[in-house]
């Protein structure tokens, strides 16, 4: 393990945390206030910056199965490190936040079915996925993850020291379209004490499952899956699926199925839906 000259940044091919060199641009607003008195160890004073979203374009088995029935709750955190939630009724028209330009804030959106069940949220960090004009484009990709790294924003220091971009990109390497289903409980506890590792970043326990659904095409809401299970009644073998409560939704006949996995052991709950 190597260390990069004039900073503190570990060369080692799986660590994702970063360290600012004594030049970088964060550090050197940091002595600057410092130096004017603007800051202490009590009580900071942010600079802070009005923040447009954009987020990309629903998932097609979302609008399918809901059409525009959907609610959603953004999340962020403002510029002085509060929490911040908003309740939405259009996804094209989101408001304007407030953001710490010194932090790199985490920012999710959930969608809410109309039985207030939440579907995977879409996220992104700011300022990393600023675009062109300047705006925040939120990806259901990356969703999962920044909503993890939200949970762990104020023990991380407002991620400042974090690598985000690495990490982001770690995972979607090695989880794509599955980052949902990752081991959220061993990464936090090494994140907390910064002996995070890309080799750490695993998949959840995977389970086997069938239960007994009527005949019929099923949607599934989680996009790790094949939106569509065809199935020609008696026991339906399930993907295999982390612990959690799944949904499965058929169309025609308006009924929705809610799957609670809990290792070896499943639940079915079977009912119409509007």
């Amino acid at each position: 393990m190597s260390r990069k000259a004039g900073g503190r940044a570990w060369q080692s091919a799986d660590r994702v945390y970063r360290y600012p060199a004594a030049g970088s641009g964060l550090r050197m607003l940091w002595v600057a206030l410092l130096a004017l008195g603007l800051c202490s160890c009590e009580e900071v004073i942010v600079d802070s910056r009005r923040l447009s979203l954009t987020v990309e374009t629903l998932p097609a088995r979302w609008q399918r199965i809901f059409g525009a029935h959907l609610q959603y709750h953004l999340n962020w955190y403002d510029a002085r490190g509060r929490q911040q939630r908003a309740q939405i009724a259009d996804i094209q028209a989101l408001p304007e936040i407030e953001v710490s330009l010194l932090s790199q804030t985490p920012i999710y959106i959930v969608p809410r079915t109309p039985q207030g069940h939440e579907l995977s949220p879409a996220g992104a960090v700011f300022p990393l996925a600023l675009d062109s004009q300047g705006e925040l484009i939120l990806s259901w990709q990356e969703g999962c993850a920044v909503r993890h790294l939200y949970s762990l924003f104020p023990q991380m220091k407002g991620l400042i020291t974090f690598n985000v971009r690495r990490y982001l990109r770690e995972l979607e390497q090695r989880l794509a379209e599955r980052s949902c289903w990752m081991d959220e409980a061993r990464l936090s506890a090494l994140l907390r004490i910064q002996r995070m590792r890309a080799t750490a970043i695993q998949l959840s326990s995977l389970y086997d499952h069938r239960v007994e659904l009527p005949a019929g095409r099923w949607h599934t809401v989680d996009l790790a899956l094949e939106e569509l299970l065809i199935h020609h009644g008696g026991p339906l073998s399930l993907p295999p699926l982390p612990r959690g409560v799944h949904y499965l939704y058929e169309i025609e006949a308006g009924l929705q199925a809610t799957i609670s996995i809990e290792g070896d052991r499943s639940l079915l709950l079977l009912n119409r839906y509007e």
